[in-house]
């Protein structure tokens, strides 16, 4: 009878941890050491931060809104000095 190697749990992982695959590497990791992406997807730490297309979308509706406030207080600055000057 041939021996085989069991998968055992590292004592320093915590209790009820899986092995999870990395779903952009796909490297096996365990479940503790993945995190999830702004799309939900598992991602390990090899990855970086990752501009997926969720991120990407949140990313420019911030800078939209942001850019969108500052035009309309340059707009109701000129309008209001304007009208102080007639």
């Amino acid at each position: 009878m041939a021996r085989t190697i069991g998968h055992h749990r590292p004592k320093s992982s915590p209790r009820g941890d899986y092995r999870a695959m990395c779903d952009y590497c796909g490297i096996i990791w365990p479940r503790s050491k993945l995190r999830l992406d702004g799309a939900g997807r598992l991602v390990c730490k090899d990855e970086g931060p990752g501009l997926d297309y969720v991120t990407l979308q949140e990313r420019d509706a911030v800078s939209r809104e942001r850019i969108g406030r500052e035009g309309n207080r340059e707009a109701m600055g000129t309008n209001a000095e304007s009208q102080v000057d007639i």
